[in-house]
């Protein structure tokens, strides 16, 4: 079909979250609303890449704050969210929660939101500002909201695979030669063991923000297609960050 089904590409974790007793929803974002950037181009911002995430990414704001509020609700306002968040997810939910107010409203984070858990979330930018590919709105939240932002406030864990080690030096359609130029394109320069490391298309030093949960697991790849099922949301991988994740939200 023309529709992106996260709840087909996530009924993994989504059904591993479930039967761990995890109340846990996703949200329906479909391909064609990513269409929607497209409206940036008439905007002056994107060709001098300062675009923000609260207009370039507005539609997809809209459905997750359509659906932290519907769960919000369920619950009386009794229970606050966790935000599981995969690859880019993580940063535009750091967007979301801002200075501290919820996307649009005057409403505390905390008074809704429990903390963010991410799993091989690019947090960090390249720092060369021209590949930035959002046209600055991933720069702009990593500048305003750097870090663990609201960390006396809510929770952050930040998970990262480590499955594979890029090698400059390997064959382009390999995972290390492919893993290897995704990492460079991130870091920009390679100069630790991190920048080296990651789940095959973010490296650690991206993936982990100074002053969270940091958990990294050998093994684990970046996308739902990994072999084994050794990605974040496989049925013998999610306890390894579930279970020290829910024990920092206590």
């Amino acid at each position: 079909t023309d529709e992106f089904r996260p709840e087909i590409e996530y009924s993994g974790l989504l059904t591993n979250l479930v039967k761990r007793g995890i109340d846990t929803q996703i949200a329906p974002l479909k391909r064609l609303s990513w269409f929607n950037i497209a409206k940036g181009l008439f905007s002056v911002d994107i060709y001098r890449n300062t675009c923000k995430p609260d207009k370039l990414f507005k539609f997809y704001y809209d459905i997750i704050d359509s659906k932290v509020r519907e769960m919000h609700e369920q619950s009386n306002g009794n229970d606050k969210i966790v935000l599981v968040c995969h690859s880019a997810g993580g940063w535009l939910a750091r967007g979301m929660m801002s200075d501290g107010n919820w996307i649009g409203s005057n409403t505390p984070v905390e008074d809704m939101i429990a903390g963010i858990i991410t799993l091989g979330a690019p947090h960090i930018p390249p720092p060369d500002k021209n590949e930035d590919m959002t046209r600055g709105a991933w720069t702009y939240v990593n500048e305003n909201y750097p870090g663990c932002y609201l960390n006396n406030r809510i929770s952050y864990v930040t998970v990262m695979g480590t499955a594979v080690r890029g090698d400059q030096n390997a064959p382009k359609q390999s995972f290390e030669g492919f893993a290897y130029d995704a990492y460079k394109k991130l870091r920009g320069e390679i100069l630790t063991e991190n920048d080296i490391i990651g789940d095959g298309l973010v490296p650690v030093s991206s993936g982990h923000l100074e002053g969270s949960l940091q958990i990294n697991i050998p093994g684990v790849y970046h996308g739902v297609i990994a072999p084994n099922n050794c990605w974040y949301g496989g049925d013998h991988i999610i306890d390894l960050w579930l279970e020290p994740a829910l024990e920092s939200f206590t």
